[in-house]
């Protein structure tokens, strides 16, 4: 049932998208400039598609509830681990976050 749903939202998104959307589980929160900062960082549309597939993330329940089941967040960061692309999100998650922990050592 799980890989059927996640079938379904893959073709819906593309594969990019799809990428966005499975990046935006590494995080435990769904936040939403953290959503747009993993979009400018990780993928390589230009504007206009950039914007497509924002428009298409944000008609996902997950986005319009704000928030990711625990069960659904792991099975997309699993992908992710066996893609070997979560390292790359990881230093991205790091580097938004990087600001936030500067400041709050002051």
């Amino acid at each position: 049932m799980l890989q059927y749903l996640l079938e379904q939202v893959r073709d819906f998104l593309g594969k990019e998208g799809y990428h966005w959307f499975s990046a935006c589980a590494v995080y435990p929160e769904l936040r939403w400039q953290l959503t747009l900062y993993l979009g400018y960082e990780l993928i390589s549309d230009n504007g206009e598609e950039l914007e497509a597939h924002l428009a298409k993330l944000a008609r996902l329940p997950w986005f319009r509830y704000g928030y990711m089941s625990n069960w659904l967040r792991g099975q997309l960061v699993t992908d992710l681990l066996a893609q070997q692309k979560d390292k790359e999100i990881r230093d991205a998650i790091k580097t938004f976050l990087q600001p936030v922990q500067e400041d709050s050592s002051k």
